[in-house]
């Protein structure tokens, strides 16, 4: 891309009607600083402009300033895309790395910039545009860029990476991986791609694969708070609950309050039974952000644990207010319920749950705290039971 300067110059040499051949010196000045020796669209707007002067073409002239005009303020627009978008992006990262403020601007800026003509936007631009779009959440539009960047510049690691990570918050694991595969055999030893692998082995439940992506990384970068966190996940999985408190502990100790590694590190003392330690960690995840789906989650599991079921069901309705389409969530929230005698609410969420993810139809069948609701016909039919046989009868 050229420098403000440059369109500047340009635009005004075009706008002024192309005195003093200034457009053009401007133009082949641009070309050979991108290495470009073809036309552009800068050409085409002295050629058409030329044109309609010859022609005494008002109207067409006026039309083409505008066009031009227009064409300037995306350019500006993209400019501020790619000072604000950040140039490594992480695929476990639950929250934005830029402020909310920012976010925002990145919002408007990239709506502004929708305009500019692809033949001003180079693969690097594709890139920051797809960084920028990832953290606004918008994966679909990013996955689109990083596409277009690598139809420009193929097999490029950092964008390979990049849209792995795009991948993975899309739920496309196996096509995540693959990215995160190529950009590694182009660039064995990249401590991002290598932690990014990590996590999306590790929602594939390929633990041990992932812990070997993580400490690879970790060899790499050693004080890295995000892959320590991660691999504090993949430890977590498989039971190696000391360890994963120990990464959590350690990560918390570079980057100290962090919702993510906060909400982690309470699902571990959970499951140590330290439950007023994990209370606390959830507590203070949500301090630091309070719309934390995932934490209100847990932490309502945590206050069922202990006794405090109104509290608990608050923490429940407000992660489903936030995302409402979270089978566990539902499926919690319907063992608290069922908990509490409410049979006809614990099988509306409990048949949430299972539309959403048919594994809580097992984990129900066996779950002790449906025990209340179990000779439910209704319940029995979700679950896939049969009828239990009348007392004192025998099984058919």
């Amino acid at each position: 891309m050229p420098d403000v300067a440059t369109i500047i110059a340009i635009v005004g040499g075009i706008l002024g009607i192309l005195g003093a051949g200034g457009a053009m010196a401007a133009i082949l000045r641009w070309r050979l600083a991108r290495g470009e020796y073809t036309q552009t669209i800068w050409d085409s707007y002295e050629r058409q402009l030329r044109l309609a002067e010859s022609k005494s073409d008002s109207t067409e002239v006026e039309r083409l300033r505008r066009e031009y005009e227009g064409q300037l303020e995306a350019w500006r627009a993209q400019q501020g895309v790619e000072k604000l978008a950040p140039r490594e992006i992480s695929a476990a990262r639950e929250a934005p790395s830029l402020a909310e403020e920012e976010v925002e601007q990145l919002k408007r800026l990239l709506a502004q910039s929708q305009t500019l003509t692809a033949a001003l936007l180079s693969a690097d631009d594709y890139f920051l545009r797809g960084n920028a779009y990832y953290e606004a959440g918008r994966y679909e539009q990013a996955l689109a860029a990083y596409n277009r960047s690598l139809e420009l510049r193929r097999d490029d690691p950092a964008t390979l990476n990049n849209r792995g990570s795009t991948l993975y918050h899309l739920g496309r694991y196996d096509e995540a991986l693959a990215d995160y595969n190529r950009s590694l055999e182009l660039r064995p030893d990249y401590p991002d791609t290598l932690n990014n692998r990590g996590s999306t082995l590790a929602h594939l439940g390929r633990y041990e694969e992932a812990l070997a992506a993580c400490n690879r990384s970790l060899e790499l970068r050693p004080d890295d708070p995000d892959t320590l966190n991660n691999r504090g996940a993949a430890l977590h999985h498989m039971g190696r609950y000391e360890e994963a408190l120990a990464d959590y502990n350690r990560s918390l100790e570079l980057r100290p309050d962090h919702p993510d590694t906060l909400n982690n590190r309470g699902i571990t003392l959970r499951h140590l039974g330290r439950y007023e330690e994990a209370l606390a960690a959830y507590n203070r995840s949500l301090e630091l952000r309070p719309d934390y789906p995932d934490a209100l989650n847990n932490r309502g599991v945590m206050l069922g644990y202990l006794g405090r079921h109104e509290e608990a069901l608050a923490d429940y309705n407000r992660a489903l207010e936030l995302r409402r389409d979270h089978p566990g969530t539902y499926y919690n929230r319907a063992c608290l319920f069922a908990l509490q005698g409410k049979a006809d609410e614990a099988l509306a969420d409990l048949e949430e749950a299972i539309a959403g993810d048919p594994q809580y139809r097992e984990m129900a069948r066996t779950d002790p705290d449906f025990d209340a609701i179990r000779d439910d016909a209704r319940f029995r039919a979700l679950v896939g039971e049969e009828e239990p046989p009348p007392e004192g009868g025998a099984s058919p």
